[in-house]
């Protein structure tokens, strides 16, 4: 006799299948795995604490997975704020381990050091920076191995001089056709990150004389966001946006949650997801990410001590710290790690033996 699986197995099975890593291990541990295909995550904080950088963050590991598995889809991240240019020296830091600050000053890529020439960052990092048989590889080769990851999977969504309407009735729409228009023919969205949804939505609602209040249109843009991306594309989606201004008087250790986002309590209502940036603390950098929405997840997390680290434009676990309960302040009790999460070089470690691979294969070596 066949047995029919119940309802909840069944769920739990599309679940599995829907949830991939977003290639960020502390992610992953605060996902139960990672993040799943046709829902909508939020990622709150105050003003900043480092939402740009980690909602980029997820957008250049989820296009370095993508080009590690030989697969065809595209990460989009759409400004408001930011210039291009400006990010794209942010995604070259990120997944080439190029100093940000020289990223920053730099006229042209042809600047970069060539093979045997290191700089005083490479020197003190060199733990965290991708080598072939112990050979640390100079900045022009390390971005040479990256560059599919810009060309193929990444695109720069802009709106950083305003959203124009393009013929559309929604903002979520007018983002959607242009993300559209970006794509390649044939490809498809393998994630979307939108920073942020507050600019997104004040700059929507000012061409209209009589606009629907901020909390109603910020809930709206979340559902749409759900309805009109993540389902249409079948793509996770993550969404940033400000905490109100009493949460930036709290202490850097305090529990921060979803329900104080600005304008809008009842933000969380249509997000599968959501973390929360808590506010950082100013000597040692250090900051709480909090899951304060998760289906099927405990409430008991005591959340992830994290800090920027601001050579390579990404946010880390910071390791050798705890958070003192009374004073809710950081706590260092052993000599923090100051490397990138070992995953993330352990990664572009892969795709440099897989370019390799190719590269043998094609000129007949075996």
């Amino acid at each position: 006799m066949r047995q029919h699986q119940s309802d909840d197995n069944v769920a739990g099975n599309r679940r599995q299948l829907d949830t991939f890593s977003t290639g960020i291990s502390f992610l992953d541990d605060l996902l139960l795995g990672g993040h799943r295909r046709g829902h909508v995550y939020g990622l709150l904080g105050p003003t900043g604490v480092g939402k740009t950088t980690l909602g980029l963050q997820i957008a250049v590991a989820g296009a370095m997975l993508r080009e590690q598995s030989g697969g065809d889809g595209v990460w989009a991240f759409v400004t408001l704020e930011q210039r291009p240019a400006e990010l794209r020296g942010m995604i070259i830091s990120n997944a080439a381990r190029i100093s940000r600050p020289k990223m920053e000053g730099l006229a042209k890529l042809a600047e970069l050091n060539l093979s045997g020439v290191f700089d005083e960052y490479e020197l003190k990092r060199a733990d965290d920076l991708p080598n072939v048989s112990g050979r640390i590889l100079s900045e022009t080769e390390r971005i040479q191995i990256v560059r599919s990851v810009f060309d193929d999977h990444l695109r720069i969504i802009d709106f950083s001089k305003g959203i124009p309407t393009m013929g559309c009735t929604s903002c979520v729409a007018a983002i959607g056709q242009k993300i559209h228009r970006q794509l390649r023919s044939g490809a498809s969205l393998a994630g979307i990150v939108i920073d942020d949804v507050g600019l997104a939505v004040t700059q929507w609602l000012g061409r209209f004389p009589d606009p629907p209040s901020l909390s109603a249109a910020l809930r709206q843009f979340v559902k749409e966001s759900r309805d009109m991306l993540a389902s249409q594309f079948n793509c996770p989606v993550w969404i940033t946006h400000q905490l109100n201004g009493a949460a930036n008087e709290l202490a850097p250790g305090a529990y921060q949650h979803h329900s104080a986002a600005m304008d809008c309590r009842r933000f969380g209502e249509y997000l599968t997801g959501c973390l929360v940036l808590g506010q950082q603390d100013r000597e040692q950098g250090l900051f709480l990410i909090h899951r304060t929405k998760l289906p099927g997840a405990s409430s008991s997390h005591p959340g992830v001590i994290a800090q920027i680290d601001d050579d390579f434009a990404v946010v880390r676990e910071a390791t050798g710290y705890t958070m003192d309960p009374i004073s809710q302040r950081f706590r260092q009790i052993d000599v923090p790690s100051f490397l990138v999460n070992p995953a993330a070089r352990r990664q572009l470690q892969r795709m440099i033996a897989k370019r390799q691979s190719t590269s043998d294969h094609r000129s007949g070596k075996r």
